[in-house]
């Protein structure tokens, strides 16, 4: 009688662990947000909700996912590590080596903190999830109907520019660059900072293809600008328009171009005052 008794329970007690089992089937899916790649907090971040349907919500506590396992992105043969935090920016804890994300109203908001788009490679990104779903009492859930599933974001070509060292006079990127006396010969350095993560096109424009004089606009200074010092723009009224092609640099993609300008005219007949011109750098991808 004995041994019989001692069979039964063990029997008993494998029944209820497959029924438990059975009460937790488990499958879940990600969101990416509609808005795609954000700016918050200075980091460029992908939000991304998960979403856990169960049986019995009880014993959906939790996703795990392998701490020791890095996220990477890739596109093509460019690849790149992203980091995973909550949505409140803050580290997730790490429990067993794993992530532990809580699961409030079955959903879990994470954000991966990815590069700036200025050091990637154009192109779509993507990366693949395989979560484990742990019960309250951080066990693991049967997750045989969970399979992996992918993120993804997309990187634009991007470029600017930056004028180093010169006062910007308000938020749409304007400078103020002061020749001082005005005599032919004279010269105005100034360093560009370009960032791109292609090939950039930059476009110069003179608005009126000569310094003007405040007061008389008939009387004109012309000037030169030179772009590293071996590509010259001379602005002309009927054709002010130049253009010159700059390759990417690699690592950040930054790339420091000296910008030269230079009186040709003899100013010595020239009208006293102050003369002035709108220069405008244009930067894109190349078409």
């Amino acid at each position: 009688m004995h041994n019989v008794l001692k069979i039964f329970v063990v029997i008993l007690f494998s029944t209820m662990s497959m029924k438990s089992l059975a009460q937790c089937e488990v499958n879940w899916s990600i969101t990416e947000s509609p808005v795609g790649v954000i700016l918050h907090q200075g980091k460029y971040v992908l939000p991304v909700k998960v979403v856990v349907n169960s049986t019995n919500e009880s014993c959906t506590t939790y996703l795990a996912l392998n701490a020791k396992k890095t996220i990477v992105f890739r596109s093509g043969r460019d690849a790149f590590k992203a980091k995973i935090l909550d949505n409140q920016m803050n580290r997730i804890p790490i429990w067993n080596e794993k992530f532990l994300l809580p699961l409030k109203d079955n959903e879990a908001h994470v954000y991966l903190v990815l590069r700036s788009p200025f050091e990637l490679m154009p192109g779509n990104y993507s990366t693949f999830f395989d979560f484990l779903i742990f019960d309250a009492k951080k066990k693991i859930v049967n997750t045989s109907s969970v399979s992996s599933q992918s993120v993804s974001f997309s990187v634009e070509p991007v470029a600017s520019v930056q004028v180093r060292g010169k006062r910007q006079t308000n938020h749409y990127g304007n400078y103020e660059i002061d020749f001082g006396n005005l005599y032919k010969g004279n010269t105005q350095k100034v360093m560009l900072l370009f960032n791109s993560n292609t090939l950039t096109q930059v476009s110069i424009e003179s608005k009126n293809g000569a310094l003007v004089n405040a007061r008389n606009n008939e009387y004109r200074i012309h000037y030169e600008v030179m772009l590293d010092v071996r590509q010259k723009f001379k602005f002309q009224p009927s054709k002010s328009n130049k253009t010159a092609v700059f390759e990417r640099v690699s690592g950040k993609g930054k790339k420091l171009v000296k910008m030269q300008m230079r009186i040709l005219d003899d100013t010595k007949s020239a009208l006293a005052g102050q003369y002035q011109d709108n220069l405008i750098l244009t930067i894109g991808p190349q078409l």
